[in-house]
């Protein structure tokens, strides 16, 4: 959209149109037709801080007043409620320097609400849900948004911040003790992006978690700790990547960045290249030192009071995990082989399990009457599952470890302290890519729910309150994603069905389109499109798009199931830490108080462990479950868990925006900050 003065009219539906941006000068005169043209009047192009105040509202002249204010150095723009954060790509923004903090606290909620000369900011969000919570008494939630790449972390780490340094301000004498609280909150945000974030094609620190972090306060507004809540940590990237992208930072990071001792001690060296999972075009990002960010990650650590025997007890994971991804596999007559036995021996010491029982639980099949080889294929498929399943529990045990140091000081014998609690929630964005996945369904869903959590929360109650005053509504429009939503979750939907396949036996991702063809397209959401004919591909219309999803490979996603032969492996190791990582065998009917039992505690536990020994099992006793557990069943009931969580809060918004794929400072994209603006 370009900013232009009509000159004359040619004929009902068209003008001639003369371009009055400067940028364009030499563009001359248009033929422009009615239907390409939105009004704007004398002064409705001088800046606005909040876009519902523009004379005329509509998507073209909220894209010039966003464009002119980036360009401008000022990112952010309200927009009635929500606020619009558009990425600089730079920390380096005269408006927002961290020294221009203060101001913000000083003025206060004026900066939402008008008579303030502060520019509109995130910090100015965190002020209304800070004094919200303190003179509403009731908890609040800061919904972060957005693409990949946008700038959701950096936005959630500023909020974090912000609401610090605020509760600091009324600490009085125990400042110092406030202060040791937020410094050791903050010390979690390098550690979860070690472990947690990843570089893709769109974004070089890309969350491949979402996170829902529960800053809490004393009844006086005083920062007294947190909880943190992971949701579907992206296991797949831990042994595979695409091309341009990279596995988790914290592999490229102690490869870089550990010294000598400790890579002689975890036997690896200090080249990504080695290693099949950190192999690729980005072993190095631009701008970005691993080394550096890995002693960061230390230091983190340290502040928390991680012990060092933890510290060490998590990268000796990931050790392994760098040795066992170099075991190839072959057939050798009636068996399948594993080499080079070197880096396998190495895993099994890092991890405290018998090298030949890790290697006969990778290659072959073990039941109750007899034991198969298994092919070449499929040992491999097992190794990839055991890194996967062993890096997920050790980031979901290392959560759990940081909430237990970060729970308020009154509430470590389990009681709920007295205060209240602000939510910073740091969701995946909506994801679209050129092969998409369950991991894309699932993140997708969850962006439908926010979405439809938006509508209830502005424009049903705002049609609830204008006709309760007697105000016609048909007018107002916004897009309902509820028939999508049910499309997707309810009974016979595209997880109900999913979840079938699952429970039969004689299941496959064939039968999986076969029912939702059947079952779906005739649904009243008209969201559903059929599978094309001889492809594995259905496509969803969600309220952000249309994405096709390639099917291949959604049942075994769904079950993420490892076999028994390697649990019962791990379950024996001589760490109490590994031993309990990951759930015991579905056949082990030990119970969990018997001597020989992996989840007794009578083996030693390192100092500092203890409490993460038994985390994943959950108390079970190794039965057998009478109902099947799935990954979309289980990320679901997580999902339900966070919105209820949710709707009980006062809620804010942040929509980040990313200016353009190019990633670089005043680079602006029109049509891409227009279709995220509309999401």
């Amino acid at each position: 959209w370009l900013l232009g003065v009509v000159e004359r009219e040619l004929s009902e539906c068209k003008y001639e149109v003369s371009c009055s941006e400067a940028r364009y000068a030499d563009v001359g005169r248009l033929t422009i037709a009615s239907d390409h043209m939105a009004p704007m009047v004398n002064g409705s192009e001088e800046e606005v801080r909040d876009l519902l105040h523009l004379p005329y509202l509509h998507g073209s002249a909220m894209l010039y007043h966003v464009r002119q204010r980036y360009f401008d150095n000022h990112i952010y723009t309200n927009i009635g409620p929500i606020l619009l954060a558009l990425n600089p790509f730079t920390y380096d923004i005269p408006h927002y320097r961290p020294e221009m903090m203060q101001r913000y606290i000083q003025e206060g909620c004026s900066t939402r609400h008008g008579g303030s000369t502060q520019l509109p900011h995130s910090w100015s969000i965190a002020h209304d849900a800070y004094w919200e919570m303190r003179t509403e008494r009731r908890n609040q939630s800061i919904l972060v948004s957005g693409e990949s790449g946008a700038g959701k972390t950096e936005t959630v780490k500023m909020l974090l911040r912000y609401l610090a340094t605020c509760s600091s301000t009324q600490a009085g004498a125990g400042r110092l003790e406030v202060q040791q609280i937020a410094d050791r909150v903050e010390a979690t945000s390098p550690i979860l992006e070690a472990f947690g974030n990843a570089c893709t094609r769109l974004n070089d620190n890309s969350s491949r978690f979402g996170k829902f972090l529960a800053v809490k306060f004393d009844s006086y507004g005083l920062f007294t700790g947190a909880e943190i809540t992971p949701y579907l940590l992206e296991k797949s990237r831990v042994v595979t990547h695409s091309s341009g992208e990279r596995t988790y930072h914290a592999f490229y990071q102690m490869l870089t960045g550990a010294s000598e001792e400790e890579r002689a001690r975890w036997g690896l060296s200090a080249d990504p290249q080695e290693y099949p999972n950190c192999r690729g075009s980005l072993v190095s990002l631009p701008g970005v030192d691993d080394a550096a960010s890995y002693h960061e990650v230390r230091e983190a650590m340290d502040t928390l009071g991680l012990a060092p025997e933890e510290q060490d007890a998590v990268y000796s994971m990931c050790a392994g995990i760098l040795h066992l991804s170099k075991v190839s596999f072959a057939s050798a007559r009636d068996s399948t082989t594993a080499a080079p036995q070197e880096a396998l021996e190495k895993a099994a010491e890092l991890w405290g399990v018998d090298a030949a029982a890790l290697a006969t639980s990778l290659t072959q099949k073990e039941t109750a009457l007899y034991t198969t080889p298994l092919t070449p294929a499929q040992a491999t498929d097992c190794r990839d599952a055991l890194c996967k399943a062993l890096y997920d529990g050790m980031f979901r045990s290392l959560i759990e470890r940081l909430n237990e140091i970060l729970r308020p000081a009154d509430a470590k014998d389990g009681a709920a302290p007295p205060g209240y609690w602000i939510g910073l929630l740091d969701i995946f964005g909506f994801e679209r890519f050129e092969v998409n996945s369950l991991e894309q369904l699932c993140i997708n869903l969850a962006n439908e729910q926010l979405q439809s959590h938006y509508n209830k929360c502005v424009f049903e109650q705002d049609m609830v309150e204008y006709r309760a005053e007697g105000l016609a509504v048909d007018e107002v429009m916004f897009v309902d994603n509820q028939p999508t939503m049910d499309l997707l979750t309810g009974r016979l939907g595209v997880f109900d069905l999913l979840d079938s396949e699952c429970i039969s036996q004689h299941g496959s991702d064939a039968n999986f389109l076969a029912s939702m063809q059947t079952e779906l397209k005739h649904h009243k959401s008209k969201a559903f499109v059929k599978p094309r004919v001889g492809l594995d591909i259905f496509a969803i219309r969600h309220y952000a798009g249309l994405v096709e999803y390639d099917a291949k490979g959604f049942r075994d996603k769904n079950l993420d199931t490892l076999p028994d032969q390697i649990k019962r492996v791990m379950s024996q190791s001589t760490s109490p830490v590994v031993a309990q990582l990951l759930p015991p065998p579905d056949d082990d009917c030990a119970s969990p108080s018997s001597p020989s039992s992996p989840l007794s505690g009578d083996a030693p536990a390192s100092p500092g462990w203890s409490a993460l020994r038994g985390r994943l099992s959950g108390g079970s006793t190794g039965k057998r479950p009478k109902k099947i557990s799935t990954v979309s069943g289980t990320f679901r009931s997580s999902l339900k868990a966070l919105m209820e969580r949710i709707h009980s809060t006062s809620p804010h918004w942040i929509r980040c925006i990313k200016p353009h794929p190019c990633r670089q400072p005043l680079h602006f994209y029109g049509s891409g900050v227009m279709d995220q603006m509309q999401c």
